[in-house]
């Protein structure tokens, strides 16, 4: 959904590539966008905003919940390099 998103964007604008913000889940959303799903050359920056990038948990409890930071998703996302060399991150948060 989000790489249809991002090219209506486009096709509306002209512009080769976007800004992504998002906050909480959204964040994990356009990390998997763009490690994933080959959404690096579309995205110039993405700006994550309290984004659980290493999960709400890191225990075995649901380890096939997309927070969980032991299961599937989010250790796919965080081998090898967390961010994408062609894509400008920017990660808020607060306590």
């Amino acid at each position: 959904e989000l790489g249809a998103k991002v090219a209506e964007v486009q096709a509306k604008t002209g512009q080769k590539q976007v800004i992504l913000v998002g906050s909480s889940r959204g964040g994990n959303a356009i990390r998997n966008y763009i490690k994933n799903f080959g959404g690096a050359p579309n995205v110039s920056r993405a700006i994550l905003c309290g984004t659980p990038n290493h999960g709400v948990w890191a225990t075995q409890a649901n380890p096939n919940n997309e927070f969980s930071g032991a299961g599937p998703f989010l250790t796919g996302l965080n081998a090898g390099d967390e961010v994408h060399p062609d894509v400008k991150f920017m990660t808020t948060r607060s306590d």
